[in-house]
C-alpha cells in the first residue's frame, strides 16, 4: 500500500488487521506498541480482539511492534482518512522511541523489511542515537505527534480515548493482572483483559489527552 507521503509501506505483513481496509463508521481502532500487537499472546488473547468481543464492533489492530508516538501518527495516517471508526483507542507507547525513514533501509522488524526503523528503547538509561533523542527533541516530537493525532480524529469524527501506563497502576488490581505473556517480556492474557475493559469503559476527555501530552 503506497501512504499518504508517497512511499511504498512494506510491514502490512506484520500488522494483525482481521478487516477489509475500507470505509466502515461502525469500527474501532487500537493504537500502540507491541503490547498493543501482542507479542507473546494469541491473536485472539489480545485487547484488541478482546475489545472487539466486549464491544461488538471490529477492531483493527494496529499496534507496531518497537513503534513509538510516531508509528501511532503514521498509522492513522495512513488508515484513519479509508476507514474512519468510530473510535480510536491509543495504548500510549514508551516516550522514548522515535522511527525514522531509511528508504534504502536493510534494517527488518520482526523479519520483514520496511523502511521504516525504529530508535530508542523503554526509558531514558535504553534509548540509542542520544544526540538524536535528546529530551527537548522528544517532548517537541510527542506533542506534535499527539496534536496531530487529535486533529485527524476531530477531522474525521472520531471519538479518541487514550490509556497511559498509569491508568493501569492507578488500579488495585494491577498487581494480579501482570503475569507475563510466553516471551517472558510483554504483559500477558489479564492485562489485555484489562486493558479492553479500560477502553470499554473510558470517556473521552480532550483536556487528559492535552495533560499527558504537555
Amino acid at each position: 500500500m503506497s501512504s499518504q507521503f508517497g512511499i511504498e509501506d512494506h510491514d502490512q505483513a506484520v500488522e494483525r488487521i482481521d478487516h477489509p481496509i475500507e470505509y466502515n463508521r461502525d469500527s474501532v481502532f487500537a493504537l500502540g506498541c507491541s503490547c498493543t500487537w501482542g507479542v507473546g499472546v494469541e491473536r485472539e488473547d489480545t485487547w484488541a480482539r478482546i475489545l472487539q468481543e466486549k464491544i461488538g464492533l471490529p477492531v483493527y489492530n494496529l499496534g507496531v511492534p518497537g513503534g513509538g508516538a510516531d508509528s501511532v501518527f503514521r498509522q492513522i495516517s495512513r488508515y484513519l482518512p479509508i476507514v474512519q471508526p468510530r473510535i480510536v483507542c491509543i495504548q500510549t507507547p514508551s516516550d522514548f522511541r522515535r522511527e525514522v525513514l531509511l528508504e534504502k533501509s536493510t534494517m527488518k522488524i520482526l523479519h520483514h523489511d520496511s523502511p521504516f526503523n525504529a530508535i530508542g528503547g523503554w526509558n531514558a538509561e535504553e534509548r540509542g542515537f542520544v544526540d538524536l533523542l535528546g529530551e527537548k527533541e522528544l517532548a517537541m516530537s510527542k506533542k506534535k505527534n499527539y496534536y496531530a493525532i487529535i486533529e485527524m480524529c476531530r477531522r474525521y469524527g472520531a471519538e479518541l480515548r487514550v490509556m497511559r501506563s498509569t491508568n493501569l497502576a492507578e488500579n488495585p488490581r494491577h498487581l494480579e493482572m501482570t503475569p507475563a505473556a510466553a516471551d517472558g517480556l510483554h504483559p500477558g492474557t489479564a492485562w489485555h483483559v484489562a486493558v479492553a475493559d479500560f477502553f470499554l469503559n473510558c470517556p473521552t476527555e480532550i483536556d487528559r489527552i492535552y495533560e499527558y501530552v504537555d
